[in-house]
């Protein structure tokens, strides 16, 4: 019998939360085809919620995980991305985000030979910490690179010539995939970090 999530987008939390370390630190946060499932009528319900402009058909037609949909329903809408990162990321009410502003989704690079990255959503909270929250409907083997290429180059951004290293905030990935990308693990959700592999109390960074 499948457990009921805690509210409708955390699922359960991370284990590290329940030892009393989790830290919300730079990283991957992967959350595959089982919490997809339950997606989209978690965030439409909540986005319609107080109107009743949307007749059903509507709704199963404006379907979160479509890429229009998915950017035009949280970038538009902070109170509703605010809520699915304090839930994804499992943030104790003393340290939930209070507010988030949605930037460029354009990474440009530092010389234009070099690659573009173009972002589904990124939003920096009042800390100063990056999320950038992607929607993959595609398998693609090639993913997990990619998410991690993301990553890096949104936190090499962060400073110009001659900054301290000190300034650099966390990065946190969030990535929905509509498919199981490790399918002979049941779990639904993933969160890759920078721990020691013996010792996975000890983090190499707070960021």
């Amino acid at each position: 019998m499948e457990r009921s999530p805690r509210n409708k987008f955390q699922g359960d939390k991370p284990k590290q939360a329940e030892a009393g370390y989790y830290q919300p630190a730079s990283g991957l946060e992967l959350l595959t085809g089982r919490f997809i499932a339950r997606l989209g009528v978690s965030v439409f319900s909540l986005a319609i919620e107080n109107t009743q402009r949307y007749n059903e058909s509507v709704i199963n037609l404006l379907t979160p995980k479509l890429d229009f949909i998915f950017k035009k329903l949280l970038a538009g809408n902070t109170g509703i991305l605010t809520n699915l990162l304090n839930s994804v990321l499992g943030l104790p009410k003393n340290r939930r985000i209070r507010s988030v502003s949605v930037k460029n989704p354009v990474v440009l690079p530092e010389e234009i030979t070099k690659k573009y990255i173009f972002l589904d959503i990124l939003a920096v909270d009042e800390s100063g910490r990056s999320c950038e929250i992607e929607m993959q409907i595609r398998r693609s083997e090639s993913y997990p690179k990619r998410a991690l290429y993301y990553l890096s180059r949104i936190y090499a951004g962060q400073l110009e010539s001659g900054e301290d290293y000190e300034k650099l905030k966390p990065v946190i990935g969030i990535h929905f995939l509509d498919y199981e990308m490790f399918p002979d693990n049941e779990d639904f959700r993933f969160r890759f970090e920078m721990r020691d592999v013996r010792h996975p109390g000890l983090s190499l960074t707070d960021d």
